[in-house]
């Protein structure tokens, strides 16, 4: 289950926590809320789903290079035992807790309602709720069709990084160029065969993994390029606060300018994914590299403040729980408070889904995520790392200046939960 080849020597330091970084998240998370409230925000709201990629193609892939920097390999079970141990408990709590709702929103008989929930169940824990038959029964649950789409990438990745790194022999340019070609064969792919979509073939297009793919490989091609040195001589420039601030500006232009579409339309669709995704693609690399280059600076104090750095950290549990939360208050509060007060009844769901998620990550995710942190599942990177016999000296150096850099200039020594990448990197 590992991928063994040539490890650098020397020692690898752990990673430090950016606190920014949970303040992209929780813009990200923010957008999908007011997305779901349903106010003509769905269409513009959903471009944070596109900001979570490429956060998690960064944060996943600076993990694995900074593993195979300090060990020489990557340990898939480790790997897939952790992503396990940080998907799956707020998954199964959202099952368990919005299953008797069912019957009562819908009145359906009971039977009905669990064989219903048990095609739900299963096509939530197989990541499959991407896929055009059984997006549609998802209901409640439809937006799992991002975590899909990131695990079905993530079956592939690691091997598919390790094969790219053996191509490129350990040389961070050539990896580089190599992830951007793949991204640019997917981005080329995504462009024709919208431009063929129609009606609701693109609701099904737009959750497919090759349509999405680039958008998770941008964040691979961001980390790859940081951890091969390349920007470590313009770490802590003060412009890059500039450059966040622009990605920050062009994210919320292209939500505004989704809002003021109106309806959406076929070209509506395909303007999407041939401008907006790409300027929100864009803008989220744009963030993500001016925090890690720069943790100074009035955009990272605002992001890393700690009221938005919490609503970072529970960003997951806040897109897991808000759908199903939204669906159950629309249900159950009365029509004439709905319909005659809109705005307290989106600030009810919204307050709602918030103290789910908080309640979940506090009492039910925690240990959970304590256990994937330990040493048991590799939490702590190995401080020294030995050397294989028999690596040639040559590869060691080309590792050496490709991967350990994110480390020892970009992301310094400190606490050991800064690519800690839950999906959408939460």
């Amino acid at each position: 289950m590992n991928g063994k080849t040539a490890s650098p020597a020397g020692a690898v330091r752990r990673h430090r926590h950016i606190p920014a970084l949970d303040g992209v998240r929780a813009l990200a998370v923010g957008a999908v809320l007011l997305a779901h409230l349903g106010r003509g925000w769905s269409f513009a709201g959903a471009l944070g789903v596109d900001v979570f990629f490429v956060l998690s193609g960064f944060l996943i892939t600076s993990i694995l290079l900074a593993e195979y920097a300090a060990t020489g390999r990557l340990n898939f079970r480790r790997f897939y035992a952790r992503r396990v141990l940080r998907l799956t408990p707020p998954l199964l709590l959202a099952l368990v807790l919005f299953f008797p709702f069912r019957a009562y929103l819908f009145d359906l008989p009971m039977w009905q309602t669990a064989h219903h929930y048990a095609k739900t169940v299963v096509m939530t824990l197989t990541y499959v709720g991407n896929v055009a038959d059984f997006k549609d029964q998802m209901g409640s649950f439809g937006h799992f069709w991002s975590l899909a789409v990131e695990e079905q990438f993530y079956l592939v990745w690691p091997a598919l990084l390790l094969l790219l790194m053996a191509v490129a022999t350990w040389r961070s340019g050539l990896l580089a160029s190599l992830v951007a070609v793949l991204g640019l064969g997917f981005a080329a792919w995504n462009v024709w065969s919208s431009s063929a979509a129609r009606g609701k073939d693109m609701y099904v297009f737009e959750s497919l993994l090759p349509t999405r793919a680039w958008e998770l490989l941008a964040g691979c091609l961001l980390a790859v390029v940081v951890s091969g040195g390349a920007l470590v001589h313009l770490r802590e420039r003060r412009w890059w606060s500039a450059v966040g601030v622009a990605g920050v500006l062009l994210f919320v232009a292209a939500m505004y300018h989704y809002r003021l579409a109106g309806p959406l339309t076929d070209d509506a669709y395909r303007g999407m994914w041939r401008l907006g995704v790409l300027a929100v693609t864009a803008a989220a690399v744009l963030m993500v590299l001016s925090l890690v280059m720069s943790e100074s600076g009035p955009l990272a104090a605002l992001l890393s403040w700690a009221p938005i750095a919490w609503i970072g950290k529970i960003s997951y549990g806040l897109y897991v729980y808000h759908y199903p939360t939204y669906h159950i208050l629309s249900g159950v509060l009365p029509a004439t408070f709905t319909t005659a007060h809109p705005f307290l009844f989106d600030v009810t769901r919204m307050a709602a889904a918030f103290v789910v998620a908080g309640l979940s990550y506090a009492l039910w995710e925690r240990p959970f995520l304590r256990l994937k942190s330990s040493g048991r599942f590799g939490g702590r990177a190995p401080v020294e790392p030995a050397t294989p016999t028999g690596t040639p000296a040559g590869a060691r150096t080309a590792m050496l200046d490709s991967t350990l850099p994110i480390q020892r200039a970009v992301l310094p020594a400190g606490r050991d939960t800064a690519l800690t990448a839950a999906p959408h990197g939460g």
